[in-house]
Parts: C-alpha cells; sequence; structure tokens
C-alpha cells in the first residue's frame, strides 16, 4: 500500500512539473513579410488566451535611381524606408482577423539631388546658368514617432503552431513631412539664388503638406512555435 501511495505521489509530482513547465514555456510566433515598408520581420507573443497578442517588427528598403535626365539636368533619387514598430492585436472573434493599434519609429526619406553640367536651372521663375547653381539638393523626411492603426489576418503567436498567411491593412500618421531643399549658389547672383532656393523649398513644403500619413500594405508569412 505504501508503495502504491509513493508511485501515486510521484506521478502526481511529475505531472504538476510537467504542467508547470508547460505553462511556463514562452509561446511566441516569428513572421516575414514585404509591403510598403520594405521587408519585414516580426515576432509576437500572446496576451490573453488567442484573443489578444502583443507584436513587435523591423521594416527597411532602400531604392535608387540614378542619372534620369531632365533637360540639362542629371537626377538622382533616393527612397529609404526603416520603420520599426510595437502593436496590439485583438483578436475580436478568436480566429484570424484582427484589429491593431501601436507606435512606429518612422525613419523613412526621400532625397533628391541634380546636377546641370550645362545649361541651365529656373528656380522661382528665374534662370540661373550651371555654373552659378552647381548642384541642388533635396530631402524630404517625417516625425520620429507615428501613431498606428490597422486590421490583418493570420495570428502569429497562435495556441494552433505551425505556418500560416498573415497580412496587414493600416496606416502610419506621420503628420507632416518636413523638407530640406539646398544649392551651391555661386557667383554675382548667389544671393538672389539662395533667396529663390527658399522660394522653391516654401512651394514644395507647401504641396507636401497634407501628406499626413503613409500607407500601410503588407504580404507574409508566420510559424506559430
Amino acid at each position: 500500500m505504501k508503495s502504491l501511495v509513493k508511485v501515486v505521489a510521484s506521478t502526481a509530482a511529475c505531472a504538476l512539473l510537467l504542467s508547470t513547465a508547460a505553462v511556463a514555456a514562452p509561446e511566441f510566433g516569428l513572421g516575414a513579410n514585404i509591403g510598403t515598408q520594405g521587408l519585414g520581420a516580426e515576432i509576437a507573443t500572446p496576451i490573453y488566451k488567442d484573443s489578444l497578442n502583443l507584436r513587435a517588427g523591423l521594416y527597411g528598403a532602400n531604392y535608387s535611381v540614378s542619372n534620369r535626365t531632365s533637360g540639362d539636368v542629371s537626377y538622382s533619387y533616393s527612397l529609404k524606408l526603416f520603420n520599426a514598430g510595437a502593436f496590439a492585436d485583438y483578436f475580436p472573434f478568436e480566429g484570424s482577423f484582427r484589429l491593431s493599434a501601436g507606435l512606429v519609429y518612422n525613419g523613412n526619406k526621400f532625397d533628391v539631388s541634380g546636377n546641370a553640367t550645362q545649361g541651365s536651372y529656373t528656380l522661382n521663375g528665374h534662370t540661373y546658368t550651371a555654373a552659378d547653381v552647381g548642384s541642388i539638393n533635396g530631402t524630404v523626411k517625417y516625425q520620429a514617432i507615428a501613431p498606428y492603426l490597422g486590421i490583418g489576418g493570420g495570428n502569429t503567436a497562435s495556441s494552433k503552431s505551425g505556418f500560416k498567411f498573415v497580412w496587414d491593412v493600416g496606416v502610419m500618421f506621420t503628420g507632416s513631412p518636413t523638407v530640406d531643399l539646398s544649392a551651391n549658389c555661386s557667383g554675382a547672383s548667389a544671393a538672389s539664388c539662395q533667396a529663390d532656393v527658399a522660394a522653391e523649398k516654401q512651394k514644395l513644403s507647401d504641396d507636401v503638406h497634407k501628406v499626413n500619413f503613409w500607407p500601410v500594405l503588407k504580404l507574409g508569412v508566420a510559424y506559430a512555435f
């Protein structure tokens, strides 16, 4: 009888240890995606069953085009994407559909440079020779922190392990971008050149002022452990 009690007690103790280990074992999922933020990698962990997750991700890409000529000016363009985000995912039906909200570090920016080896530039309605202006450089960038709201499909940290497809549609609220525009003005017309560059900068700022969001579209795969 004592032996039976010991066996039962030992079995119960082992079961308790195993169940404790199972509860303590970290549950998480990893994902990879591509979209309007570039290439992305994500990690997620459940907070409450299959209803609420915490998710974090890194995203980025570089796109560039060089030596595109317009008139006598050769232009180079560069779009640099870099985002790091933290999100809460709510699954209202405990399925794959989710509502997402979070904060994103927004390092996205657009650079352009123009060089004229001959001919002329027209700035604010005034014409300057290539020698007077040299090169023109411009940058458009955004506020560092952007709130995010969106919807999506797929539970990266689902209680059901395995592969799954994931998607996101949402908006980063970036605020109005800031514009920088400069030129290497020289010669007798340097002062008026700089004034016209400043006027062109203000025009560009006015044009992009209302573009205060960044659309987010992503498709990817994930694996829940």
